[in-house]
């Protein structure tokens, strides 16, 4: 094994044993937390990420820090996650929800950003691990977060 596959391996333990402390926190406190999530679109297809801590396949997304609006967090987690500069004026809020799993009460908001040229896409290798373009022929392939689900069928006309 290489020093890169040492290095990868080391922080998807790190990042695996935060979540699981983080999902024990919220069984103890079932905490209400606000995230913002963001469908990237660029020619019938849509971005995908999965986190190494995680079993399936997400947008970009992440919580909301003190002082920062849904739209803000939105476009910081694009930029962190996958290394996207979003204008804001471009982002479109396409729903707001409350999913209740992982012992938490997540009120979501789902921002649509479409790309007229293909971006290019930067991961970390250590939070998100992998990402993808795919379209609605493909999309069978991924088990995805559950509630954004409805989203991609209506963006890829399912």
């Amino acid at each position: 094994m290489n020093r890169f596959s040492l290095q990868k391996l080391g922080y998807k333990i790190v990042y695996t044993s935060l979540y699981r402390a983080h999902r024990i926190y919220c069984k103890i406190r079932n905490p209400e937390v606000f995230g913002s999530y963001v469908l990237c679109i660029h020619n019938e297809q849509i971005l995908l990420i999965k986190n190494s801590y995680k079993r399936y396949w997400t947008f970009p997304c992440g919580g909301i820090a003190a002082q920062a609006t849904h739209k803000q967090a939105a476009i910081r987690e694009s930029q962190e996650e996958v290394g996207l500069t979003l204008l804001p004026e471009n982002l479109l809020l396409r729903a707001k929800f409350l999913y209740e799993g992982e012992d938490q009460r997540d009120n979501i908001h789902l921002f649509e950003y479409r790309f007229e040229t293909k971006p290019q896409v930067h991961i970390d290798h250590r939070e998100v691990e992998s990402f993808c373009w795919v379209s609605k022929e493909e999309l069978s392939k991924y088990t995805l977060f559950e509630p954004i689900t409805p989203y991609i069928h209506e963006a890829l006309g399912i």
